[in-house]
């Protein structure tokens, strides 16, 4: 088993999901590199998307479609940054 290049933290600072079927995330997280020499990468995003909100089924999926995104938008900038 190869041990792993970085560790990464994520941080949530928010999560709404508001009556109207809008769904809000602001988040940060650090790359921390498994080489102590090499430099730590923080990078941060906020976003809304909307959907339907109407049921607890709607509200799950659409709170799942953020987190989907945040993963996203981390896994993009992951692979930008880590060599």
């Amino acid at each position: 088993m190869t041990p792993a290049r970085f560790r990464l933290f994520i941080n949530i600072s928010r999560r709404d999901v508001n009556a109207a079927g809008t769904a809000s995330v602001a988040a940060d997280w650090t790359i921390v590199p498994r080489d102590e020499g090499r430099p730590e990468r923080r990078d941060r995003t906020s976003f809304s998307l909307t959907g339907m909100v109407k049921t607890d089924a709607e509200n799950v999926a659409l709170t799942n479609a953020v987190l989907d995104e945040l993963s996203l938008r981390i896994g993009r900038h992951v692979a930008r940054v880590v060599p």
